[in-house]
């Protein structure tokens, strides 16, 4: 079953009926106001229409083992319309990707953010811009009159460097820490870790010394973090000269390609 999902979609349109996938996905707040229609029959209709919060939605999507094959953000309402955080900010993006196909559409407008990390479109799968003369290519225009929108087919391009400090198996890896949601014991979370509060295994991070107490005080086997601005390389020096019987595994997780740079070298030159 091919699936398109248009986050902060505004109203349902008949033009949606005529693209080519087998299921439309709406999601927007204005569903969920008094006089207007949510359809969320998943099984009997094409275009479902879901009064939610993005950031909800997903859960709800993943309860019902919905994989996206397009997925669609344009003029999200963020300066303009209510809208509370960035679709493209990593912290959305990073809680989306499990439900990304490993080859899928991605809709969006760069120039929408006027930010250059979020224009890059910076996430571990590769990409490539389609044009009208591509068979996969959806004009943006049948979504949002607003300008700049491009199409990329993006395919999922992830990495994993793990070695061992002293007992501690510790892992580098360029995926979204949601992706091991069930195997880490604890997520710690960094910048907008504060609208996950509300999730199971959860934790907003200040250091990452508070992360490994709370390791330790858990006696928690397995843990993971998104970037927070840490020394990172002294960090794993320390690690080195500690005797640490909690956590049994660390892993530190990343979307942008930048992201522990220094560390990765390091890392390279001592322990590959």
């Amino acid at each position: 079953m091919k699936t398109l999902v248009y986050f902060a979609s505004g109203p349902k349109r008949e033009r949606y009926y005529n693209l080519n996938y087998d299921k439309v996905i709406l999601i927007d707040k204005i569903f969920d106001k008094p006089n207007s229609k949510t359809i969320y029959d998943l099984k009997r209709n094409k275009i479902v229409c879901i009064g939610m919060d993005c950031l909800q939605s997903i859960e709800y999507l993943k309860h019902n083992n919905i994989k996206i094959d397009c997925f669609v953000v344009l003029n999200e309402g963020l300066f303009e319309g209510g809208g509370s955080y960035p679709l493209h900010g990593d912290f959305f993006l990073g809680k989306i990707m499990p439900l990304f196909n490993k080859e899928y559409i991605h809709i969006f407008s760069p120039s929408y953010y006027r930010i250059r990390k979020i224009e890059k479109l910076d996430i571990p799968f590769s990409k490539k811009q389609l044009s009208e003369y591509d068979n996969q290519f959806i004009d943006p225009k049948v979504f949002s009159n607003h300008s700049g929108g491009k199409v990329y087919l993006m395919t999922k391009n992830t990495s994993r460097i793990e070695f061992s400090v002293g007992n501690t198996i510790v892992r580098i890896v360029n995926d979204s820490i949601w992706e091991d949601y069930d195997y880490l014991d604890l997520l710690f979370l960094s910048g907008k870790g504060n609208h996950f509060n509300g999730f199971n295994k959860v934790k907003s991070i200040s250091s990452f010394s508070n992360m490994m107490q709370v390791a330790e005080d858990m006696k928690l086997a397995c843990v993971g973090c998104t970037p927070f601005g840490g020394a990172y390389v002294d960090i794993i020096k320390n690690i080195a000269k500690a005797t640490i019987t909690y956590p049994k595994e660390i892993s530190f997780y990343h979307l942008n390609t930048t992201d522990f740079s220094e560390l990765k070298k390091y890392v390279n030159d001592k322990y590959l």
